[in-house]
């Protein structure tokens, strides 16, 4: 590549600056693939190549074999800290150099700027425009921050325009000289910060803090501040100086102050809410819950559930298996839907719930293993009332057996499945005799006791899966489900059988009904079949009574 041809060409001037500025200090100019770009005389007289001759290459021949993984792996890392490497020239002589990089942005590039100094006869000098040299590195790799070198006595020695712009000034010159005890907005501010100084807590490497300043204005500015000290010594001297970095971050202050502010709003809700909330991560382990869960479950306090399964609060380890296959796919698609469950406490106690559950991940399907805010609402006492309203249209009030209408639902439910499956079924009419006599001569109240202990003596004497009920007065009916007619009379008989040996804590000596058993008709209804177990119970009183017919 001819000198005519060079990529630096169209660079800012400032990069010509900085090779003509130091043209006594051999520099190099790398591209982000470490290819160089330029090179000034300087570095071409150190080498006793020409410019040129640098120019497309990574100038690795210029380094001894052994110290070649140290500058490529110095170059990616960006550091500026100097180092020593073994240097060869054209002739082959090896002699010690002292390399420093920096990283410059401009726009459209990513550049290194490396100078190399020849370390035979260095003296303070030298060493002095080193430091030059830094400051200058400094300013150049961070043009898009504030930039102030700030000296032992903590005062602005140097600054570039950004840096006077973040404290609310027009240029650099006007901050130039100002204390830094001037714009600290409290002593313990300023007092952390001459610590740094006073105890030398800056190393070599330099620091992040961050600090609040009184702008021009005087309103208030939060930095982020990151020094480095002029100083390569190890401690360095400090006297010499800090190049701090400086980004306002007076904005991000302030949304995180917001944000803080939130979480405690959420904090206050999430605590005090009057429904259960539980967090959940990975295989549904409990992170954190509120006191209304702990209410709710049990435990000392929502810290004692944290580290839980939430296994620990489902009826059984089936149940908890069982919800989470029915709501995985409610999750996974971030849809909120509420479901009735039931759960258990510490105590062993079930209770009814309405839970609903959201993932923290937003995508779809969303990982579940990310989270899952489950909210949960104690229904125990509605689920009581629905249960009891339930049993109160179903039940007759006085006997506990089925009333009319459930009985008929039921009954008419039974009879198509029969005609499906070719099932069989049975009808009883069942009626107490002489129930008048009774009322009359003991009064009602006797009378209710003997239809208590009636239908008590019916569901005892039948499975569970009959079903037995009340039509009105003293007449009952029962429906035998997959028995035969043989097997209904059966039934009947031991009905009446029992009901001569029980007294119920009753004043009357004795008890006894009539009963009349059909098996049903595949071709009948319902009313049918009880039309026809009513005939025949009435044949059964007609022919003495506490008999059964068929």
């Amino acid at each position: 590549m001819t000198t005519d041809t060079r990529p630096t060409e169209n660079l800012p001037a400032d990069f010509s600056n900085i090779i003509s500025d130091h043209s006594l200090e051999a520099i190099f100019i790398f591209d982000s693939n470490l290819q160089c770009l330029d090179a000034n005389e300087a570095a071409a007289k150190l080498f006793q190549y020409r410019a040129e001759d640098f120019i497309g290459t990574d100038s690795s021949f210029l380094i001894a074999p052994e110290h070649r993984h140290i500058a490529t792996e110095n170059a990616r890392s960006k550091t500026t800290a100097p180092y020593i490497l073994e240097l060869i020239k054209n002739d082959g002589t090896h002699f010690q150099g002292l390399i420093q990089g920096t990283n410059v942005s401009i726009p459209g590039q990513e550049l290194r700027v490396t100078t190399v100094r020849d370390l035979t006869g260095l003296n303070e000098l030298e060493r002095q425009r080193q430091n030059s040299s830094d400051k200058l590195a400094s300013i150049y790799a961070n043009q898009l921050a504030g930039i102030v070198v700030i000296d032992g006595s903590r005062t602005i020695k140097q600054a570039n325009d950004k840096s006077a712009h973040i404290l609310g000034f027009d240029r650099a010159e006007e901050i130039i000289g100002i204390p830094l005890t001037t714009i600290h907005v409290s002593k313990e501010k300023q007092e952390k910060f001459d610590q740094l100084y006073t105890h030398g807590k800056v190393p070599a490497t330099g620091l992040t803090e961050e600090f609040s300043f009184y702008k021009k204005d005087g309103s208030k500015a939060w930095l982020k501040v990151s020094g480095s000290p002029i100083s390569k010594a190890n401690p360095p001297d400090l006297s010499k100086g800090i190049v701090w970095i400086i980004h306002d971050i007076s904005d991000l202050k302030a949304t995180e102050v917001k944000l803080e502010q939130a979480f405690r709003e959420l904090e206050v809700i999430f605590n005090y809410a009057n429904v259960a909330i539980v967090f959940t991560i990975g295989d549904r382990i409990i992170k954190k819950t509120n006191q209304t869960f702990v209410d709710m479950f049990g435990g000392e306090s929502p810290e004692d559930w944290v580290g839980r399964s939430a296994k620990d609060f489902h009826t059984d380890d089936e149940s908890f298996y069982k919800f989470g296959a029915q709501y995985h796919a409610i999750l996974t698609s971030n849809d909120v839907r509420e479901v009735d469950y039931q759960f258990k406490s510490r105590n062993g106690k079930i209770l009814w719930a309405t839970i609903s559950g959201r993932a923290l991940d937003t995508t779809q399907p969303a990982d579940l293993t990310k989270g899952v805010i489950w909210v949960l609402k104690d229904i125990t006492q509605r689920k009581a009332m629905e249960q009891e309203l339930i049993r109160l249209s179903r039940e007759d009030a006085l006997t506990g057996a089925s009333n009319r209408r459930h009985f008929f639902e039921q009954a008419n439910r039974e009879i198509n499945i029969m005609r499906r499956y070719g099932k069989t079924l049975s009808l009883l009419m069942l009626d107490i005799d002489f129930f008048k006599k009774i009322n009359d001569q003991y009064g009602h109240s006797v009378g209710d006791q003997a239809l208590i202990c009636f239908a008590k003596l019916c569901k005892k004497s039948v499975r569970e899966e009959d079903l037995v009920g009340r039509l009105g007065g003293e007449e009952f009916a029962i429906l035998l489900l997959d028995t035969s007619l043989n097997r209904a009379e059966e039934v009947a008989r031991r009905i009446l059988e029992d009901l001569s040996k029980q007294t119920c804590d009753l004043p009357i000596k004795s008890m006894t009904a009539s009963i009349g058993a059909v098996e049903v008709s595949h071709s009948e209804t319902l009313e049918q079949a009880l039309a026809r177990a009513d005939q025949l119970l009435y044949k059964a009183k007609h022919n003495g009574k506490n008999r059964v017919e068929t």
